[in-house]
C-alpha cells in the first residue's frame, strides 16, 4: 500500500526551476477524487528549494509517512514509521521508524515556452478552488500525455517537488515542462475523462521555519532497520 501511495504522488510530480517567485506555506491536497476509492489527504509544506510532504497511512493507526525533498542537494529523504506493535531488538527499541536518503538527478532545464514537443492551451473557463480563482488549461506533454489543469496566477509558482519529490527517478511528470517558468500553480489536475488526479483543498501562506525540514530524532538508517525486521508483531 505504501509503495502504491508513493507511486501515486510520483505520477504528478513537478521539478521546476527556482528562478520565479515561489509559494511559501502549506498546501493541503486531496489525491484522487472526492470520496473515491484510494483518495487521501496530503500536506505539502514548502520553503525555497525544500518540500516536506506528509501523508497519513491508511489502516496504520494514524501513522504518517514523511518525505523531504531538497532540490539544492538533489536528495529525497523518506521517513517511514515502524508498523504498530512491531517488536524491535535492543538498541533500537524506542525507534520511531527508518530514514532513507537517495540522490535525484538534476532536472532538465525548461523555458517559459516549454519544449517544442509540449503544448498548453487555455480552455476559456475558470473555477474557484480553496477560495482561489484559477483558469482551466489543457496540457499535452512531451510523450503525448494529455491532462487538464486549473492554474492560479495569484500564488506564485509551485516549489520544485511539491507534488512528490520528482518521481521515482527524480524527473518531472511527462507534461510538467509545459509550464516552464510561468508563475502558475495547479490547484486541480484531472484527466480528459474527468478522473481527478489531485485537488488542492487548503492553502496557508506563511513563513516556514527551516527546521521544518530537519530529520526528527528517533529514526534509524536502513541497515539498522533491516536488522529490526527480525522482530515479530505482538500477539
Amino acid at each position: 500500500m505504501r509503495r502504491l501511495l508513493l507511486c501515486a504522488l510520483s505520477s504528478v510530480s513537478f521539478v521546476l526551476p527556482l528562478s520565479a517567485q515561489q509559494f511559501e506555506g502549506t498546501l493541503t491536497v486531496r489525491i484522487g477524487g472526492p470520496g473515491g476509492t484510494g483518495s487521501m489527504i496530503t500536506r505539502m509544506t514548502t520553503k525555497g528549494d525544500k518540500v516536506l510532504t506528509v501523508m497519513t497511512l491508511p489502516g496504520a493507526a494514524g501513522q504518517e509517512l514523511r518525505m523531504i525533498t531538497d532540490n539544492h542537494a538533489h536528495t529525497l529523504t523518506t521517513l517511514t514509521p515502524f508498523p504498530p506493535g512491531m517488536v524491535l531488538p535492543p538498541g533500537v527499541s524506542t525507534a520511531k521508524g527508518v530514514v532513507a536518503v537517495r540522490s535525484m538527478p538534476t532536472p532538465p532545464k525548461t523555458t517559459s515556452g516549454g519544449t517544442p514537443k509540449s503544448d498548453i492551451r487555455k480552455l476559456g473557463t475558470s473555477q474557484t478552488i480553496a477560495a482561489t480563482k484559477c483558469d482551466d488549461y489543457e496540457a499535452t506533454g512531451e510523450t503525448g500525455q494529455v491532462v487538464r489543469m486549473c492554474l492560479a496566477s495569484s500564488l506564485g509558482r509551485m516549489a520544485p517537488g511539491a507534488l512528490g519529490g520528482g518521481g521515482q527517478s527524480g524527473q518531472p511528470a511527462p507534461w510538467a515542462s509545459v509550464l516552464g517558468d510561468k508563475p502558475l500553480m495547479p490547484l486541480k489536475i484531472w484527466q480528459p475523462d474527468g478522473t481527478i488526479v489531485l485537488e488542492v483543498v487548503g492553502i496557508k501562506r506563511e513563513l516556514v521555519s527551516p527546521k521544518t525540514f530537519d530529520v526528527p530524532p528517533g529514526y534509524v538508517d536502513m541497515e539498522t532497520a533491516l536488522k529490526a525486521r527480525t522482530g515479530t508483531p505482538k500477539p
